[in-house]
């Protein structure tokens, strides 16, 4: 007789196993449990059904991709041959201290990808009746996102970006805009951005919210493959009340993760620090291995008489290895149109949530 096991069932047992074996970290398997834990969770996993040859196979798949990221993690920096990363490995000072304690946090979001891979029609029917409120948003020269950033300070450090526009209107074109979905709260549920030559969305993303925490999954549509849909990016947002604390986004393909961004935001009365981590799938041609490396950057921005963050300094690390650099030594000016948006209570620091609520 077939054994059939509900999947949500199937997936609070699978955490606890994964947990105990060490592979998932105590604060990880706590957020990964309150998320299945959650109405949502049961709303959409609760009936669904598994058969063991399918729950064989989901593991069997996520095992080949979290023992890659183990050996990515693993292998030490200092044996590197390679001419390219000679030039950085003097910085690499107990870099894999940071390295490893990366490996348990890009678990989870390798399980968030398996978890919700195939899942895209089912997130629809789940979310679109809870949207009410709809607001199309003109991209032009400004970011993506602008009223749900992945990153709040991309826009001030990047220098050449502005925060985009909503229409009074919904336009009759919608080729090259965004659409923001929202719920009965005014919380964001639900993102989509058009292809720029017909009315077609490239990417949606959908949001759910769980006490302090804010989670993202972001699908690519590939209209012409087998599998339309593909999740290509995860974020977790944590937030202290409805200001950001932290996030973290995991730029994901096949094989695993590409690159992991996390930033953490502290204010204080003079200004802002940002703490912004990245690390890298790096491919060694030389040595014939790709290998995880990390680099931090740390954003000291200040406040000017009125109150408005106005310029910042930069610090280059890897490791704990200082990078010297120009960047050090120079004050970074906020362009005037960006400034009245940077106070501690600005929307670019809290949650995404509908203008006109």
């Amino acid at each position: 007789m077939l054994n059939i096991i509900k999947e949500k069932e199937f997936l609070e047992a699978y955490l606890i196993e994964i947990w105990k074996k060490k592979i998932l970290g105590e604060e990880e398997y706590q957020i990964l449990k309150m998320f299945t834990d959650s109405d949502v969770f049961k709303d959409i996993f609760g009936c669904s059904l598994l058969t063991e040859e399918k729950i064989e196979q989901w593991k069997k798949e996520l095992f080949w991709k979290y023992s890659n990221l183990e050996q990515q993690c693993r292998y030490r920096r200092c044996k590197i041959k390679s001419r390219i990363w000679s030039k950085l490995s003097q910085y690499a000072i107990n870099e894999d201290k940071y390295i490893q304690g990366y490996f348990q946090k890009a678990v989870m979001y390798l399980l968030l990808r398996q978890i919700f891979q195939d899942k895209e029609k089912v997130l629809l029917e789940y979310i679109l009746p809870k949207c009410v409120y709809r607001k199309i948003g003109k991209i032009e020269h400004t970011m993506l996102q602008s009223f749900s950033p992945v990153s709040p300070i991309e826009d001030l450090i990047t220098g050449n970006i502005e925060k985009g526009r909503l229409y009074k209107r919904p336009p009759k074109d919608l080729r090259k805009k965004e659409e923001y979905n929202y719920g009965e709260d005014g919380k964001l549920l639900l993102y989509k951005h058009y292809r720029e030559f017909e009315e077609k969305e490239d990417t949606i993303e959908f949001f759910f919210y769980e006490e302090e925490y804010m989670l993202r999954i972001e699908y690519e549509i590939f209209p012409e493959r087998e599998k339309n849909f593909q999740i290509i990016r995860i974020g977790m947002q944590k937030y202290n009340g409805e200001i950001i604390r932290r996030t973290e986004t995991a730029e994901l393909y096949p094989e695993g993760i590409d690159v992991f961004y996390t930033e953490e935001f502290e204010f204080y009365e003079e200004g802002l620090k940002c703490i912004n981590e990245s690390y890298q799938n790096f491919f060694i041609p030389e040595d014939n291995f790709s290998t995880m490396t990390n680099r931090r950057e740390i954003y000291d921005f200040k406040k000017d008489k009125d109150g408005y963050l106005n310029g910042y300094t930069v610090s280059d690390w890897i490791g704990d290895g200082l990078i010297p650099s120009e960047r050090n030594k120079h004050f970074y000016k906020i362009p005037e149109r960006a400034k009245e948006d940077t106070q501690k209570e600005s929307g670019r620091w809290r949650r995404p949530v509908c203008p006109d609520i």
